[in-house]
Formats: C-alpha cells, structure tokens, sequence
C-alpha cells in the first residue's frame, strides 16, 4: 500500500512539473515553445460542450489547432501528453471539426485535476460521431507536445 500511495504522488507530481505553463510544436525543421501568456495572445475560439468524462455542459477557449497547422503544410499530426499517452490526429478530423488547444473551461485556466493545462476539445456534443468509443482517442488532456509531420 505504502508503494501504491508512493507512486501515486511521483506520477501526479511529474505530470505538474513536466507540464506547467509550456507547449512544444516540433516542425519538420524546428520546433517553437509557447508559454500560456503566447498562447492567450492568440486568437481564441470556444467550444461549448460535455465529455465522456463531464456530463455538465461547460465552455472551452483556446487557440484552434488549425492554427499550428496551417502555418506549416503539415501532413499529419502527434499530440503527446505528459502522461506518456500518444495519440495521431487524422488531418481531415482537424480540418472537419475545428478542434481547439483548450486552455480554459467556464472562464477559468484548466487545472491538472481538469485535465489541463493543455486539452485537445472536439465539438463532442454537437457531433454525435465524436461520441464513439472508437473515437476517444481524439481527445487528449495533458499536452505537453505536439509534433507536425
């Protein structure tokens, strides 16, 4: 029990400081690193809608993916979070659904126990498809990284 309690603060511990306040767009020939005062700066675009994992509507603001790709050609799409999940966004998804890099919900910076800093937020409620368990993978908290192909 002492080993599980242990492990436990270490994992939520390394998230926190793995992850506080930075985002890493890697680019086929460099990479850019964007603090929340940058990322604020952008333009920002709401999403309001639940989750699988909050049944309670609530209304996300960030920067809308799109914006890190267009700027680069990109071909595909990595997101990593700070957890070590991996995930590969397909293009036409982005393209189709307008996700956001949310880095608020109701007003207010996402915490860690939110799911933030970082959260990629799909419009889950207004498009039924998104709602498939086979689409899960889309929506990924704790980003710390995302790598444009």
């Amino acid at each position: 029990m002492k080993w599980l309690c242990l492990f436990s603060i270490l994992c939520c511990a390394s998230i926190t400081s793995i992850h506080a306040g930075e985002l890493t767009i890697a680019y086929r020939d460099h990479k850019e690193i964007y603090d929340d005062r940058q990322l604020e700066s952008m333009p920002q675009t709401g999403i309001q809608t639940y989750t699988q994992w909050n049944p309670d509507d609530v209304h996300y603001e960030g920067p809308k993916l799109s914006h890190f790709l267009k700027l680069r050609h990109a071909n595909s799409v990595t997101v990593i979070a700070a957890n070590g999940y991996v995930s590969s966004l397909p293009l036409a998804d982005i393209e189709r659904y307008q996700p956001i890099l949310a880095l608020s919900g109701n007003g207010r910076k996402l915490t860690i126990k939110e799911k933030g800093p970082y959260l990629i937020m799909f419009p889950y409620r207004q498009h039924s498809e998104l709602r498939r368990v086979s689409r899960e993978n889309l929506f990924v908290w704790y980003v710390k990284k995302i790598i444009v192909h």
